[in-house]
């Protein structure tokens, strides 16, 4: 049994900047909106220290993953344990992610620029 080690506030906060995240990166190029949406929320509200439950993973670290890779975050496997990088950290990873602009020369992008347009993912991009 493994715990998530960040308050309920904390993991409520983290969904939420990630959810703003996703809609935020809407470019007709690799644009991740479609897990924006309520079937991406929590069906419960986190409680802290609750056991880890895969839908957490599912609805939180295998999002980001969409975006690019996170020290040790993997996506999520049932009975597999939490890894180290879900904390409170990643609330900060995500708000560095939301500055970056919609239209730059660099990004956090694994491919087609993960809804941003950026010169060297998706060329002519106008985002």
């Amino acid at each position: 049994m493994a715990y998530i080690m960040m308050t309920a506030q904390e993991l409520i906060d983290l969904k939420a900047a990630i959810k703003a995240e996703m809609l935020r990166r809407n470019a007709p190029i690799g644009g991740l909106t479609q897990y924006g949406g309520s079937a991406y929320d929590f069906s419960s509200t986190p409680t802290t220290g609750q056991e880890a439950r895969e839908e957490i993973g599912k609805k939180t670290q295998d999002l980001l993953l969409k975006i690019a890779d996170y020290r040790d975050l993997v996506n999520t496997a049932e009975g597999e344990y939490i890894p180290r990088a879900f904390d409170p950290s990643l609330i900060q990873y995500v708000n560095d992610l939301a500055s970056e602009p919609m239209q730059g020369e660099i990004s956090s992008c694994r491919g087609a620029c993960t809804g941003l347009c950026v010169e060297t993912c998706a060329s002519g991009a106008s985002g």
